[in-house]
C-alpha cells in the first residue's frame, strides 16, 4: 500500500474537511453492528438463542417466595415453554392447571417456565404464596425485561418454545395442547403453522381487502359471515363517514350472542345472566369445557360493507343478515324463573373488618384448586362471579352495602359447600323464583 505523505497535506480547505467528515458518517452508518446490538433484536421461530440470553441468570421466585437464579441453558436437554402472564390475567391464571398436567404427562422432557411481565416482586411473591396449587410449576421468572426484548408481545398468555437452544414456535394458549408438545418431543417440531403475534387490522380501511386481511376484490356491497379466524385479535367497529353515517360495521372472533346484542342494542340493558334457554343448539351461546377448543368451534366473523347510512340502518342491514344466516331468535320476555337469592338475617354476624395485615385482595377469579376468599370487595362482586360460574342470576336482596371479607370454598361450583360456607359467615344463600325480564334465546 502507498503511503501517504503527511508533510504535503498541511493545509485543507474548509470544502475538503466538510467531504470528509461526511464519507466518515456515511462509513459509520453503513457499518455493522456490534454484536451486542445485533443480539437484542427480536427472536423469530427458527432462530438460535444468542449466549448473552443463553446463559443470562434470571431472578426466580419460588412458591414460598423464596429468590433464586435460573438460566435458560439449565434446561438444556428439554423442551421448554416460555408463559409469559401476569397476576390481573385471568386467562393466564385459568391456563395453569392444564400446563401443570402437561408438565406431568410428559415429566423430564418439558418444562413450562412463567415469566411474569415485569409487576413488583412483593405483589409477585404475595400472589404465589397464596396459591399453593401452583407448586408443580415451581413459581415465576421476575423482572423480564431482557425476555420480553427477545420474544415481544402484545397480548398475554403468549407463549415460546424453546428446544436445542432454538425457537421452535411462538404461539398463543390455544395451541399449547398435548397433540403439539407429542409432536415436537417426536419429530423435533410441532404439527401446527406457527402463529405469529395476533395482527392488528386496520380499521380505517374495509377488512379482508387490498391485503388488510387477504381476499382482494372490488365490491360496491357485501357481507359475509365465518367461522373464527386464526391468528386476529378480536374486535368489533363501524366503519364511520362522518358524524352519523358509517360505510360498515364489523365483527371478528366474536361470541354470536354478541353479534345479536350489537344488532337488538334495545336487548343489552338485560342482565347477563338473566337468559333463558329455548334452542336446540345452546352451546353457541354458553360454554363448557375448554374454552379455545369452544371458542375456535362457534365464535364467528360478520362483516358488513354498504353504502353511506345511517347507524340505524346498518344495524337493521346486520338482523337480515343474522335472520338470513342463523336459525335464532333473541327477544326480551318477563318470566318467572329460578335463581340464587342471597340475604342477611343480622349484619352482626358478617365480617366486615380486614383480618390483621389484608387489603383489598380476592382469588375468586381464579380457577386454580386453592382456597378462595374475597377481602374488601361489595357483595355484588361475589354475585356477578358466582352468575359466570353458574350461568344463572344470584341476586343480592340482603341490602348491605358495605364491604365484605369472606373466606370460600376452594370449588365456588360446589353448590353445598358454597351455601355452608356463607352460613357460616352470616349469609344465607338458597334458590327461589323470581320474576324477572329476561332475554329469551329460541329457535325460528
Amino acid at each position: 500500500m502507498k503511503a501517504i505523505n503527511l508533510k504535503r497535506r498541511k493545509r485543507r480547505s474548509p470544502l475538503g474537511i466538510l467531504s470528509c467528515l461526511l464519507l466518515f458518517m456515511a462509513f459509520l452508518s453503513a457499518s455493522p453492528l456490534s454484536a451486542d446490538a445485533q443480539e437484542k433484536k427480536a427472536l423469530l421461530v427458527g432462530d438460535t438463542i444468542p449466549d448473552s440470553l443463553w446463559n443470562k441468570p434470571f431472578l426466580f421466585i419460588d412458591m414460598n417466595g423464596r429468590e433464586k437464579i435460573i438460566r435458560l441453558s439449565d434446561y438444556d436437554d428439554r423442551l421448554v415453554i416460555l408463559d409469559f402472564w401476569a397476576t390481573w390475567c385471568g386467562s393466564c391464571i385459568a391456563k395453569f392447571p392444564e400446563s401443570m398436567q402437561l408438565q406431568q404427562k410428559f415429566q423430564g422432557k418439558l418444562d413450562f417456565i412463567l415469566v411474569n411481565s415485569g409487576e413488583d416482586i412483593p405483589k409477585l411473591k404475595n400472589f404465589l404464596m397464596k396459591r399453593p396449587s401452583l407448586k408443580r410449576l415451581g413459581g415465576s421468572v421476575a423482572k423480564s425485561e431482557q425476555l420480553r426484548d427477545f420474544f415481544p408481545y402484545s397480548t398475554i398468555p403468549h407463549f415460546v418454545w424453546i428446544k436445542n437452544k432454538k425457537v421452535m414456535a411462538i404461539t398463543k394458549a390455544d395451541r399449547v395442547k398435548e397433540t403439539y408438545i407429542a409432536s415436537m418431543l417426536l419429530a423435533g417440531k410441532p404439527s401446527i403453522a406457527q402463529a405469529q403475534e395476533r395482527k392488528m387490522l386496520d380499521i380505517s380501511r374495509p377488512l379482508f381487502v387490498n391485503g388488510n386481511g387477504e381476499l382482494p376484490m372490488e365490491y360496491k356491497y357485501r357481507s359475509f359471515v365465518t367461522g373464527y379466524v386464526d391468528g386476529i385479535q378480536g374486535v368489533y367497529f363501524f366503519s364511520k363517514k362522518g358524524k352519523d353515517t358509517v360505510t360498515g360495521y364489523h365483527h371478528v372472533n366474536r361470541p354470536l350472542k354478541s353479534l345479536y346484542l350489537a344488532a337488538y342494542p334495545e336487548l343489552r340493558n338485560i342482565h347477563t345472566h338473566h337468559t333463558v334457554y329455548e334452542t336446540k343448539q345452546p352451546e353457541y351461546f354458553k360454554y363448557e369445557g375448554d374454552f379455545d377448543e369452544w371458542m375456535r368451534k362457534y365464535y364467528v366473523t360478520y362483516d358488513l360493507t354498504c353504502p353511506p347510512v345511517g347507524i340505524d340502518s346498518a344495524r337493521a342491514l346486520m338482523r337480515a343478515d343474522l335472520d338470513r344466516y342463523f336459525n335464532f331468535r333473541l327477544y326480551a320476555d318477563e318470566r318467572m324463573i329460578e335463581c340464587f337469592v342471597l340475604s342477611i338475617p343480622s349484619a352482626e354476624a358478617l365480617r366486615t373488618k380486614p383480618p390483621a395485615g389484608i387489603t383489598k385482595e380476592t382469588n375468586i377469579q381464579d380457577r386454580l384448586g386453592d382456597a378462595k376468599y374475597l377481602y374488601g370487595y361489595p357483595l355484588g362482586t361475589l354475585t356477578m362471579v358466582l352468575g359466570n360460574r353458574y350461568f344463572m342470576p344470584f341476586l343480592d336482596e340482603s341490602g348491605f352495602q358495605g364491604e365484605v371479607y369472606l373466606d370460600l370454598p376452594s370449588d365456588l361450583t360446589e353448590e353445598p359447600a358454597l351455601i355452608a360456607s356463607l352460613a357460616k359467615q352470616g349469609i344465607v344463600l338458597k334458590k327461589e323464583k323470581r320474576k324477572m325480564r329476561v332475554l329469551v334465546i329460541a329457535d325460528k
